[in-house]
């Protein structure tokens, strides 16, 4: 069974650019986080959304679920599968990278 909680939306910030012209090293230095992969080829196959939480102590990734309700489209956290810590973040990254080579 699906599981799915509303997330709040906040204010965006978008990182756009050309392919590997490092976006994810930037945004690993700007929030001091190694989850995002960087290499020389492409490594960032889908799209990231970093928030932070003061409440949470662990960093944890989720997947988001976007469902229109009327005029407004709603995001969604999907309880069914989250990572909690760096090493499990990292490992799902390139879990997700290698699905959409």
């Amino acid at each position: 069974m699906e599981e799915l909680k509303k997330i709040e939306i906040r204010k965006i910030v978008p990182t756009i650019s050309r392919v590997s012209s490092g976006k994810s090293r930037l945004l690993n230095i700007l929030y001091n986080i190694k989850f995002l992969e960087c290499r020389k080829d492409i490594t960032t196959k889908f799209i990231n959304i970093l928030r932070y939480n003061p409440k949470i102590s662990i960093p944890c990734f989720y997947h988001l679920k976007l469902k229109k309700e009327g005029e407004d489209y709603i995001f969604y956290k999907d309880l069914n599968e989250i990572y909690f810590g760096e090493k499990k973040i990292i490992e799902a990254n390139k879990k997700i990278n290698l699905l959409y080579i």
